[in-house]
């Protein structure tokens, strides 16, 4: 950035990804759509690495589940001080008392020397922020925890893609057939591209989308199928795609919706 970064400069300031959307709205002059934004410009920083900056500490939680758990897999750090407890992100819980460790990042940032017992002042203030912290991000809806919903018929986004990644109630083994929580912010006409993995047999495919329901006969090898035209109603709904033979059922690998010409 030339015109604005005239020479290299290294920054120790700890910060994160929430940081990067403040700062670049605030380089390229454009007012941010929310005075409340978890992150902070760290324009003053890149301008003047000597600026004002009110220290803070910043949370990360990061484990399976719909849900977080108080204390699960979670860090919280500031200039200096970081507290966390490293329960394993695989689990969505975890069993016993938390065991937290309290880390100096200055004189030991390699973390080989654990300070909980020694700095308990210390291990106490960063725990009352960390459920400060975790309070304030369970409260931000009246829903906080339900799975969101992929919107279908929305301008800023057709086709979608529906992936494995994305569905609900199943892993990705290849066997595995999960189903996707949707809502569909415009009545119509859809086309579903249905792509997955060939199988050697002669399959049924089925999708149920609420009250809508559609067949097609898989031949042995096929690896997509079209299917248009599908009419969904205005509102949430739940989409299955199941791949079924005597052998068993299995579900596909990505649904891409998009609107039907004229739908």
């Amino acid at each position: 950035w030339p015109a604005g970064l005239q020479e290299t400069r290294t920054i120790d300031t700890p910060v994160a990804h929430i940081d990067v959307m403040p700062t670049l709205l605030e380089m390229c002059g454009v007012d941010p759509p929310t005075a409340e934004m978890d992150g902070r410009s760290l324009a003053p920083l890149i301008r003047t690495p000597e600026a004002d900056w009110e220290p803070r500490t910043i949370a990360i939680q990061s484990h399976r589940g719909d849900q977080p758990v108080r204390y699960h897999h979670f860090m919280i750090r500031d200039e200096r001080w970081k507290l966390l407890h490293a329960s394993g992100f695989g689990k969505e819980s975890f069993e016993g008392v938390p065991r937290f460790e309290l880390y100096d990042l200055i004189d030991g940032p390699g973390e080989r020397r654990d300070l909980y017992r020694e700095r308990p002042e210390i291990a106490k203030r960063l725990r009352e922020e960390y459920d400060r912290w975790f309070d304030e991000v369970s409260a931000t809806r009246e829903d906080n925890y339900a799975p969101p919903l992929i919107h279908l018929g929305d301008d800023r986004e057709d086709p979608v893609a529906l992936t494995r990644q994305d569905w609900r109630g199943a892993g990705w083994r290849p066997d595995d057939a999960g189903h996707w929580l949707l809502r569909v912010v415009d009545a119509g006409s859809y086309d579903l591209r249905v792509i997955f993995e060939p199988g050697e047999v002669d399959e049924l495919l089925r999708i149920s989308a609420g009250k809508t329901v559609a067949e097609r006969d898989i031949a042995a090898g096929a690896g997509e199928v079209m299917i248009r035209g599908l009419r969904l109603n205005e509102g949430e709904l739940r989409l299955d795609a199941i791949l079924a033979s005597e052998s068993g059922e299995r579900g596909v690998h990505q649904v891409i919706v998009g609107r039907a010409a004229g739908g």
